[in-house]
């Protein structure tokens, strides 16, 4: 294997956590809001080092891209949300797909359109088939996931709410957070979980880690330099695709405690 990781995440994060569970060729990774498999993916390159993928992707006109860029992976074409009873849900689907989601802040959508020199449009409103992650994970027999990406557009906590971590265990969450108030929402359900860690964010993006899972050499070890961004795709337009940038890997004080050398007195 090249010593050099092919990255397709939008700032490596998929090498960031391949790297925080020792580098490991196998391994289940699920990712939810998988988009086409391939543009700013944080399972594509795990799958090609030989890990299985499950990627969910609710907006049906993606979807088609998604089971034709991912013939290996189990595919499911629905909403992730928290509550069982909730078997459908209205998504609103925009241009660029990557902002696409069950919630919509539309004055924020207008910005990044902007931002991007793209004309904005309303976007679809559809309905789309839901269920839980409980429900996921028991219809396909997975009782542990080694490394859960969660990328919503805002509606991360409602599904991390239809998880219950006491029948599920998950080696290493990867959950964007778009501001401080998603963060502290997100943080704070992990706190009825004694034995999660929150270890660093990447931009936006939350690291938290079973405690089981964290290892002081993988710590030690983490470098964000020996990887090569792979060129970014939009299946629709080259003109909507969004480039990936270095990481910008923060490190929390609980990371540096497990990278500590211990005492014995």
């Amino acid at each position: 294997m090249n010593n050099s990781f092919l990255s397709y995440s939008q700032h490596a994060d998929d090498y960031i956590a391949w790297q925080l569970l020792g580098k490991k060729t196998t391994g289940m990774v699920v990712e939810i809001g998988a988009f086409d498999g391939k543009h700013l993916s944080n399972s594509y390159s795990l799958e090609q080092l030989g890990w299985q993928a499950l990627c969910v992707e609710p907006n049906p006109s993606i979807f088609q891209f998604l089971e034709a860029n991912r013939p290996h992976a189990v595919l499911v074409n629905k909403a992730i949300v928290g509550n069982e009873t909730t078997k459908e849900i209205t998504f609103y689907s925009e241009e660029i797909g990557v902002l696409s989601g069950v919630v919509y802040d539309e004055e924020d959508i207008k910005r990044r359109y902007e931002k991007r020199g793209l004309a904005y449009k309303s976007p679809e409103k559809i309905s789309v088939a839901a269920t839980t992650l409980n429900t996921l994970f028991n219809e396909n027999n997975i009782t542990h996931v080694d490394i859960l990406s969660i990328d919503v557009e805002g509606y991360e906590v409602e599904v991390l709410q239809g998880l219950d971590l006491t029948h599920i265990s998950v080696g290493l969450f990867i959950i964007e957070a778009n501001d401080a108030t998603f963060k502290s929402r997100i943080l704070q359900f992990f706190e009825a979980y004694k034995n999660y860690v929150f270890i660093g964010s990447n931009f936006q993006n939350l690291f938290i880690m079973d405690k089981r899972m964290v290892m002081r050499k993988h710590l030690k070890t983490l470098d964000f330099a020996d990887f090569i961004a792979a060129k970014q795709e939009h299946p629709i337009s080259e003109k909507l695709a969004i480039d990936a940038v270095p990481p910008e890997f923060v490190k929390t004080d609980q990371f540096h405690k497990y990278v500590k050398p211990f005492k014995f007195f």
